[in-house]
């Protein structure tokens, strides 16, 4: 055989070790070899260096609990940084949301709701993360009005009640628009990304 041949045999001989060459480049390499010495000794040295042998199947075994450790790793760390997307991300809506960026800030809540959702496939932390930062905001809010107001003039237990249950009713406004991105997000997956 021509020595561009032995090149081509050398070049498909790795294939041929990892079983990955098809039937005919193996008939042709085996053919070869026969013939040619020195390719078969390359073949040999190539096995030899790759510890393989062509008859051994390699048989790996994880120990089941090293495969759940490893699978509560996982899960542990995306429920982590689930939490800490949200919180942040939570906190951030709910400054943009408050004072006189409150209307422009209403547009970042399905944005927060859809990346979340299509970050972790939650439907629900979104909107709760929202509802409770954005009720906390609002009570924090109302005790330091209500604080003020109570040093001027007299302020009822009616009126800690009435405004905490406005405040839950305005954080469901919250909520609702956070929901909405979410929503966002499964049209998106179901549209764009659903293979």
């Amino acid at each position: 055989m021509s020595m561009v041949d032995c090149k081509v045999i050398r070049d498909l001989m790795t294939l041929y070790i990892d079983g990955l060459s098809s039937e005919e480049s193996n008939e042709i390499i085996e053919h070869h070899i026969k013939k040619c010495s020195e390719c078969n000794d390359y073949l040999n040295s190539l096995s030899d260096e790759c510890f393989l042998d062509k008859n051994v199947v390699d048989n790996y075994e994880v120990d089941d609990k090293v495969e759940q450790k490893i699978v509560q790793d996982i899960k542990r760390s995306n429920t982590s940084k689930l939490l800490i997307y949200s919180i942040v991300g939570g906190v951030l809506a709910t400054l943009l949301t408050s004072g006189s960026l409150i209307f422009n800030g209403f547009f970042l809540l399905p944005l927060f709701g859809a990346v979340i959702y299509l970050k972790f496939k939650n439907k629900l932390i979104a909107p709760i993360s929202i509802y409770i930062i954005q009720f906390l905001n609002l009570s924090i809010e109302m005790v330091i009005d209500l604080s003020i107001q109570d040093e001027n003039i007299g302020v009822t237990l009616w009126d800690y009640i009435s405004y905490t249950y406005s405040n839950a009713i305005f954080a469901l406004f919250f909520m609702g628009f956070t929901f909405i991105g979410v929503v966002i997000g499964i049209l998106i997956e179901k549209i764009f990304l659903d293979k």
